[in-house]
């Protein structure tokens, strides 16, 4: 389901419905009667009379209690709540589908910024133009003076384009025509199209449910006709003995011969690189071939913020790369930070010294597979578990008193070892620990619960033996980024910008 886009102001409500003289009357009766006039009001873009999906239209909190409770219409209409009532749907009578409106409770009245979406589909946009129409740009103010360019940016973002991203879409274009002048391809593809096939092709025939965790390509580029390539890539997988070794190699020879290019999108600086992964069909083994780790490059932070009642909900764990002048820093943290009631941890890599790039996120069912198959990996309560409802991560406060002591061995133990910490008493860890659950920031567990599942991570790494910690915390460099190793060897081929 795609996103909501908020960026309607009252007036352009009121122009959105002016064809429905009901509906309309009704929604200018309301505005006119909101007791916050100034702002506290913004309604999703895309929504169209006639839609059978409810318009979502933000309120700050006093027009929302206006709404649900006082308003002529709105209030005794017979709504529903959802979200914990941060949601009221209710519908004004129509023919032949009522409409239905959404109003949501939020703290932040703003426009809407790009999506990932807008923002990979600019850069096709970008390198379209580099690569068919020979543009290039001397600086951003050259690109936001370019007809042929700017404006049409600014209908794929919906509105205007951020300072930042047009310093990335530049530096974006200055690599890709230094990677792949003089060619011209046909197709820029990121959604439909290209994109359905192989993700399709790979699910029905590899059972990769996710395509980005076999190969991360946002925009695919495609020298010649997409329906032929595509059919001849179906026919190289009919039958049943190709494996997906055999998709990687085909690919592998169309990038190279510039007739397939899968790109990896990593907002940059005002400096961006390229990077072919996957490319030379190398394998690493990442026992002979790995980074050095101690508990020392951990980190966690518990100090209670005064603003939030708890503490910021990631840990870190950093990895130098000795062998490639390049540090790697592993931010921990929820899956979906706004989940109520828990959430499993994502791990995302960062590249220090690339503009801090985001390399990407290690697929999290295969690095628990390689975790659990680690020689010296001990289970139990040295183990590690990415189930935020495993009974060893306490959902309350009350359930996390009754365990406190185990916990407060385990952060003993992280710190005699050489973890980080704002906070080096662990008395004091436990205390702030138990407070963080009684937060509203807390989000009914979420928040304390990903810190105690981070901890656990590090706790389990510990118990790895040397050789076997700096081996797997390379794999977790190597699946983020979605290298091939010898333990996760189906990662496909691509070029990476970032």
């Amino acid at each position: 389901m795609a996103a909501e886009w908020f960026s309607l102001s009252r007036s352009e409500v009121i122009k959105r419905i002016r064809s429905n003289i009901g509906f309309h009357k009704q929604m200018v009766e309301t505005l006119r009667s909101l007791p916050d006039k100034t702002g506290g009001f913004i309604a999703d873009r895309d929504w169209k009379l006639g839609s059978k999906k409810p318009w979502v239209i933000k309120l700050n909190p006093k027009n929302y209690e206006y709404i649900t409770k006082k308003s002529n219409y709105w209030s005794t209409a017979g709504g529903k709540y959802t979200d914990g009532n941060k949601l009221y749907t209710v519908s004004w009578p129509n023919s032949p589908n009522p409409i239905q409106i959404r109003w949501r409770k939020s703290g932040k009245i703003a426009a809407s910024k790009a999506a990932t979406k807008e923002q990979e589909l600019g850069s096709a946009f970008i390198f379209r133009r580099v690569l068919n129409d020979d543009a290039k740009w001397k600086n951003v103010e050259e690109l936001q003076s370019d007809p042929k360019t700017y404006p049409e940016l600014v209908k794929i973002w919906g509105g205007e384009v951020d300072d930042d991203w047009l310093h990335s879409y530049l530096a974006q274009s200055r690599v890709m025509f230094e990677e792949f002048q003089p060619h011209k391809f046909k197709e820029y593809n990121r959604d439909g199209g290209f994109m359905n096939f192989i993700s399709g092709l790979v699910k029905k025939k590899f059972n990769i449910s996710k395509k980005d965790t076999w190969n991360p390509a946002d925009i695919w580029i495609i020298k010649e006709s997409p329906s032929i390539l595509q059919q001849e890539i179906k026919s190289s997988m009919e039958g049943p003995g190709q494996t997906i070794h055999e998709l990687n190699t085909i690919l592998r020879t169309k990038y190279k011969n510039r007739e397939l290019i899968g790109i990896s999108l990593k907002k940059t600086g005002k400096i961006a690189h390229y990077e072919e992964v996957n490319m030379d069909g190398i394998i690493i083994d990442t026992k002979d071939y790995n980074y050095p780790c101690s508990p020392k490059d951990f980190s966690s932070s518990f100090d209670i913020k005064p603003t939030t009642g708890s503490f910021v909900q990631d840990v870190r764990l950093n990895v130098n790369a000795p062998k490639e002048s390049k540090d790697f820093s592993f931010q921990i943290k929820a899956n979906s930070p706004e989940k109520i009631g828990g959430g499993n941890l994502k791990f995302e890599a960062t590249m220090k010294g690339a503009g801090s790039a985001r390399l990407g996120k290690a697929p999290v069912a295969i690095l628990e597979d390689i975790l659990h198959k680690m020689p010296s990996y001990k289970g139990g309560e040295k183990g590690f578990t990415n189930n935020y409802k495993d009974s060893m991560y306490p959902a309350t406060a009350d359930a996390f008193n009754k365990v406190s002591s185990t916990w407060k061995n385990k952060i003993q133990h992280l710190l005699g070892e050489g973890m980080k910490s704002d906070i080096r008493d662990e008395n004091k860890i436990i205390e702030n620990i138990a407070l963080s659950y009684t937060s509203d920031a807390d989000k009914k567990g979420t928040n304390t619960r990903c810190k105690l599942m981070g901890l656990q991570f590090f706790y389990c790494l510990s118990y790895l033996n040397n050789s076997d910690l700096r081996e797997f915390v390379t794999d977790m460099v190597f699946i983020s980024q979605k290298k091939a190793s010898q333990k996760a060897d189906k990662f496909g081929p691509f070029g990476k910008v970032y």
